[in-house]
């Protein structure tokens, strides 16, 4: 399981978000954002959250998860034929 606080535990209470390193201390706008070979999928962070498995990464708000959704498109138009085959076989016609 990745650990959502700090290893160093007179760092803080943690989570971290993996993209602007904020701690998080509230329970209000926490994403968990795992990656998946064709498609990123975002949920809300469940306010008791300690752990999250490997591949899913705490996201503090709306600018880090569109940070997280810009990068994974980027990574996306690089690998044109991946796409073109996720494309295909979610049933829409290819060009």
């Amino acid at each position: 399981m990745h650990r959502l606080t700090r290893r160093d535990p007179n760092l803080g209470r943690g989570p971290w978000c993996s993209v602007c390193n904020k701690e998080k201390y509230g329970d209000n706008h926490w994403f968990e954002v795992q990656h998946l070979a064709d498609a990123l999928v975002i949920r809300p962070l469940d306010a008791g959250a300690e752990a999250l498995a490997p591949g899913h990464n705490p996201v503090c708000g709306e600018a880090c998860i569109l940070t997280t959704v810009s990068q994974w498109m980027s990574e996306q138009a690089r690998m044109p034929a991946m796409h073109k085959g996720a494309v295909v076989a979610a049933g829409c016609p290819s060009r």
